[in-house]
């Protein structure tokens, strides 16, 4: 059998070393899709720290992966992004561990609900309904205490016979095998991942740390990939962290991308509103006439009105601003700088005493990162007391329970009412009106004649 260790550069794409998510954000270009994942050790002490940094790429961003989020089930639902749905895998009976992710809610998902040996797992078939592309997302966090060579047992195994060979399929997380070192295990891990067709996209440093005073380094946070032809696929090392790992990240792009997207302007997708109305026009609204079930001719509606709005949303650029983290200040952002600077002085010259004074700044911006939500969500608190319904606008702005208007809420918004029966009898009466006014086509008649004896 091949050794590919002896000569990974074969079988791995030299991957992009960028300074900070914002430098990534300048490069995405008319992507099918966009991913990144990091490593949290703890979503609840990190969680504000990193909308801080995704605060520049949100509206670019497609997937999120977030690995070892150490909460439970019910803590796990407090934890969501606008625009977004979430899907976790956390661990029971003990802390630790756990996968999450962020789904754009114009994608639609489905989990396959299977889960590797010995690794905490997500397995999704995403379907991008705009671009026609299909993906299986596979977000891993395999804890170094399990059992390696079992866990790449299953993986060979799902490989060969869950997947097909034109499927794309990303695999993304942290997997705990180090591709700095030459292992056996490391050697029988590269060639399932060859023999399968997933390219390795990543084997630099993506974990960097002082400990016990010296300075570890490891190759631990992968992204594996089996990708089409007429697309090219981009990964990304981010050499920013709001934990010891750094983020990671993946762009799959057309064969000829457009011209980059300028670093003041983000891209939203908006609704098109003279598009809906054209649209609902061509709908060919008899078909539903020869339907006797109420309820048919309902959901008939909802499916129609989903299509629509589905074809009719648009891209439009907008200035950018702190959509995740209002609360944030220069004076934040400029501490965050100052100790994303001296991280970087200590990469240049690895000693205790530059590292101590990373460590010292990075505290300073913790505590100031709470202090400021804190005062901001106070004052906000404070102005709406005595009046509830701005009360629970503000708990479901800082839980992010904001969600986007179903198409029953629409369609009772669009017929002026919010009762249900009135729309009911609304929708009848119309339904009716416009069918006595459909002009049917005249049907040429012959007259039966009987012939006398």
């Amino acid at each position: 059998m091949f050794n590919i260790l002896n000569n990974i550069t074969s079988v791995t794409t030299k991957c992009e070393i960028l300074k900070d998510i914002p430098t990534w954000q300048s490069k995405l270009n008319n992507e099918y899709l966009s991913v990144l994942h990091v490593n949290l050790m703890s979503i609840e002490r990190k969680w504000d720290l990193l909308c801080i940094n995704l605060d520049p790429v949100i509206e670019q961003l497609d997937i999120l992966v977030l690995t070892e989020i150490d909460v439970n089930e019910v803590q796990a639902t407090a934890y969501q992004l606008r625009g977004f749905n979430q899907v976790s895998k956390c661990r029971v009976g003990k802390g630790g561990g756990g996968v999450m992710v962020f789904v754009r809610d114009t994608f639609h998902i489905e989990d396959m609900m299977y889960n590797f040996d010995q690794a905490e797992n997500l397995l999704l078939k995403i379907h991008d309904t705009k671009s026609k592309m299909k993906y299986i997302l596979v977000a891993v966090y395999r804890s170094p205490k399990l059992d390696l060579n079992k866990f790449l047992t299953d993986l060979d195994f799902w490989l060969k016979n869950a997947t097909k060979k034109d499927d794309l399929v990303i695999m993304i997380g942290d997997i705990n095998v180090c591709l700095l070192k030459k292992t056996n295990v490391n050697m029988r891990y590269l060639n399932i991942l060859n023999q399968n067709t997933m390219i390795p996209m990543i084997r630099e440093i993506t974990r960097e740390e002082m400990l016990a005073g010296a300075v570890t380094v490891s190759s631990i946070d992968h992204i594996n990939l089996r990708c089409k032809n007429n697309t090219i696929a981009t990964a990304s090392i981010i050499c920013d962290k709001p934990a010891d790992h750094y983020y990671i990240a993946l762009r799959i792009s057309k064969d000829n991308p457009g011209d980059p997207r300028r670093n003041n302007k983000v891209i939203k997708r908006i609704l098109d509103t003279k598009k809906i109305q054209e649209e609902i026009s061509k709908v060919d609204w008899n078909k539903l006439i020869e339907l006797n079930d109420p309820q048919k001719v309902y959901f008939d509606t909802i499916n129609e009105f989903n299509k629509i709005y589905c074809s009719c949303t648009k891209s439009v650029e907008f200035k950018k601003e702190h959509i995740l983290t209002p609360w944030v200040s220069k004076r934040t952002l400029l501490e965050i700088n100052k100790k994303n600077e001296l991280y970087s002085q200590w990469k240049n010259n690895k000693n205790a005493f530059k590292y101590e004074r990373y460590k010292e700044q990075r505290n300073i911006v913790t505590n100031l990162i709470k202090k400021e939500k804190r005062i901001y969500y106070y004052k906000k608190f404070k102005d709406a007391k005595g009046d509830m319904r701005k009360t629970w606008r503000l708990i479901n702005e800082l839980m992010d329970r904001k969600r986007k208007e179903s198409p029953e809420e629409v369609l009772k918004k669009n017929f002026k009412t919010d009762d249900a029966k009135t729309l009911a009898n609304n929708f009848n009466i119309n339904f009716i009106q416009q069918i006595k006014n459909i002009q049917l086509p005249k049907r040429s008649r012959t007259r039966a004649t009987c012939k006398s004896d």
